[in-house]
């Protein structure tokens, strides 16, 4: 036998005792709370919550925007309906978005055209 190689060190019993409840000690401990046996998906949750608030509009709804372009007015269609003109209609940011109407919030302008067009779209919706 070399130098170089050592001989496994033998232990007495008390001694591999106390090395083993200090292994113990370090190992990380299990949490004591109560794990349910049953709790619903993240997604299926959200596929409820989908079914729920399905009253959408088959065909998309757009706003018109008047664009001012080299002197001339213009009447092009907007990236969504502003917050003053969902208000007018009784309905919130948040619903209008459920109900998948757009929205715009950089808009602060509100035209009487654009309100019909929302009125008639929850019409369709209601009946």
């Amino acid at each position: 036998m070399s130098t170089d190689e050592k001989k496994p060190r033998r232990r007495s019993v008390k001694q591999r005792q106390q090395k083993e409840q200090k292994e113990q000690k370090r190992r990380p401990t299990r949490s004591r709370r109560k794990i349910p046996q049953e709790e619903p998906k993240k997604e299926e949750a959200k596929e409820k919550k989908k079914e729920q608030t399905q009253i959408k509009l088959s065909s998309p709804v757009f706003a018109s925007v008047k664009a001012r372009l080299h002197e001339v007015n213009k009447v092009r269609i907007g990236k969504g309906f502003s917050l003053a003109e969902i208000a007018k209609v009784g309905l919130s940011a948040s619903l209008a978005r459920k109900l998948g109407l757009y929205v715009d919030p950089r808009r602060k302008s509100s035209h009487e055209e654009n309100i019909r067009i929302l009125n008639s779209a929850l019409r369709k919706i209601t009946s």
